[in-house]
């Protein structure tokens, strides 16, 4: 199984911000025509983690300073001392790993068609130099966006009309995503409070690598 934090930092690869700089033991990051939290964080790549350095950095952007606690349970310290200096809790989550085989075998459902349909994805999936993919279910009942990286594979994005749900779409895609990763790993990120998606992917055979959260300092 993959460390956590090379998993995180292989999403960071597979959705590059728009502005990108390594320094005072971040990743620091800023997309402003992108509202994606991840795209406008900093993720910590490793000690000493200089706080007023992300804070200046992202001031002088005109933004407000978001930090993304990964692994989260191995980041107790940062997120104290964040806590402390009045940063607040957003959008917690999970990394989900599994493989392409468990998937195919576990995760039944109607046989709805999937077939790659033109690209509408975020610009941060185009901007990583690699293989993307959108697949789109049942005649625009659903869709998702697959990276294609070396030995793993994230989908993201995926969707389904609210008047289609409950009839087995996201699992189609999902089942689309696994035949294409081949023997690719899987990962993707789940919010904690979507139960539909964490038994969906539980029934796929996925396991929980680790969870984050964002902490922002408001202005």
């Amino acid at each position: 199984m993959i460390d956590p934090t090379d998993l995180d930092r292989l999403a960071a690869r597979a959705l590059p911000a728009a502005e990108e700089e390594r320094a005072g033991g971040w990743l620091l990051r800023a997309s402003p025509d992108e509202p994606l939290r991840r795209l406008n964080s900093a993720l910590p790549l490793g000690p000493p983690l200089d706080v007023d350095l992300l804070e200046a950095w992202y001031r002088d952007r005109g933004r407000e300073p978001l930090v993304m606690i990964t692994p989260q349970e191995a980041m107790g310290a940062l997120d104290a001392e964040l806590a402390a200096r009045g940063y607040v809790v957003e959008s917690e989550a999970d990394i989900l790993v599994g493989d392409a085989a468990t998937t195919l075998e576990r995760l039944t459902g109607p046989a709805h068609e999937v077939v790659p349909t033109e690209l509408d994805v975020p610009p941060a999936a185009l901007r990583s130099g690699h293989p993307v993919v959108q697949l789109g279910a049942a005649g625009g009942a659903g869709r998702a966006t697959v990276v294609l990286q070396d030995g793993w594979s994230l989908i993201l994005a995926l969707e389904v009309a609210p008047e289609r749900r409950r009839a087995g779409i996201a699992s189609a895609l999902v089942r689309a995503w696994a035949r294409l990763a081949g023997d690719r790993g899987l990962y993707l990120q789940v919010r904690r409070e979507n139960a539909a998606g964490h038994a969906l992917y539980a029934r796929a055979g996925f396991r929980r690598s680790h969870a984050y959260h964002y902490r922002r300092l408001r202005a």
